[in-house]
């Protein structure tokens, strides 16, 4: 059996209470239809640097630029296999300076209360992330998660990634 790896990152932009999310287009491959943060595949001169993925990504996805952004640190690295693809996710956090959004082909950019966004449609991925961060984030720590199965039902175990050293 062959596994491949599939290396994503992804963001979620917050501006006052709002957080920034795209409802995605039903022809999309992963998630179609939806609701996601910002993000994408690292192409492979990104390969050691997911920060600048994922800044292309929301500059690509948003017009929202490097300089419109504050605080975007990594907060949690999410393993999964689906298939015979090892998925691995760097998801991000931060916030934007301004609410000025452009247009993508990739769905619709919505700035959704921070109240409402649980209640949306979203991948057991994205939820497990947003309710970790909603619990116990922002954090200087960066959590690992791995999606699993529990009785046909998806589940996360999160951990910190520490220095063992």
């Amino acid at each position: 059996m062959t596994i491949r790896l599939r290396q994503m990152t992804g963001a979620f932009l917050r501006n006052g209470q709002d957080m920034l999310l795209m409802k995605r287009s039903e022809t999309m491959y992963i998630a179609p239809g939806l609701w996601a943060g910002i993000g994408g595949h690292v192409e492979p001169e990104e390969i050691s640097d997911p920060l600048q993925c994922v800044l292309r990504e929301i500059e690509e996805e948003t017009g929202i630029t490097p300089n419109a952004i504050t605080g975007l640190r990594l907060q949690a690295v999410v393993h999964r296999q689906r298939g015979q693809e090892i998925r691995l996710q760097y998801i991000y956090f931060g916030y934007a300076v301004t609410r000025d959004l452009g247009h993508t082909t990739e769905g619709a950019l919505h700035w959704i209360r921070q109240s409402e966004v649980l209640a949306k449609a979203m991948s057991a991925a994205n939820r497990f992330i947003l309710e970790k961060y909603f619990q116990d984030g922002p954090s200087e720590d960066i959590w690992v998660g791995v999606l699993g199965n529990n009785g046909g039902e998806p589940m996360i175990q999160w951990s910190t990634l520490e220095d063992w050293e």
